[in-house]
């Protein structure tokens, strides 16, 4: 059986799911205007160093107190509450994706579990083919950061999707293959 194991942000779709999330809370009153205080960190931990194994179970601290059910009625990031929607609109079954931890209903503003990033993502969608019986060359991951070359690495078939500069110079030296459905990483707006 081929498994193909998709990205989601500029590679199905053309934004960052995780900013467009937190705009539409912030239009919506679910995030408040604290979210201008950690945004900045977020920023700087993802573009200097991503997310090593030093996470911070407690990175959303703005999405304390949030209701699960007002969080599933956005749809937006890299978290499964956020990921259900557009994967039901694509027929996808299957989800692997960081998790926001939820108490009595509401979220913790913490994620349970490795984050579903760099090398977080290749173990767990490792895991997840384990369970299915499936072994990662009978696999395609189509992806656009080089923060997923852990992943890329493993798998059979290796594809670039609007791919960020560094991934761009790794896929051409192993020849992997280059898709280019946008301009670089530009943002669109958000409805």
């Amino acid at each position: 059986m081929k498994v193909h194991i998709f990205d989601v942000d500029f590679t199905i779709v053309r934004c960052s799911t995780v900013r467009a999330f937190i705009l539409r809370g912030l239009r919506e009153g679910l995030v408040g205007p604290s979210i201008g205080f950690y945004l900045p960190l977020l920023s700087l931990r993802y573009g200097l160093k991503g997310y090593s194994g030093s996470w911070d179970q407690r990175a959303y601290p703005f999405m304390q107190g949030v209701p699960q059910a007002e969080l599933q009625a956005l749809a937006s990031s890299s978290f499964t509450t956020i990921l259900e929607p557009i994967a039901r609109h694509l027929g996808i079954s299957d989800i692997v994706a960081s998790e926001l931890e939820f108490r009595d209903g509401a979220s913790t503003g913490r994620v349970t579990g490795e984050p579903a990033f760099g090398e977080g993502k290749r173990s767990r969608a490792l895991a997840y083919l384990r369970t299915i019986g499936v072994e990662p060359g009978e696999c395609s991951f189509y992806c656009d950061s080089h923060r997923d070359l852990p992943l890329l690495r493993e798998v059979g078939e290796a594809v670039a999707v609007n791919p960020d500069a560094r991934l761009r110079r790794d896929a051409r030296a192993r020849g992997w293959e280059i898709l280019t459905t946008m301009p670089a990483h530009k943002e669109v707006q958000y409805a």
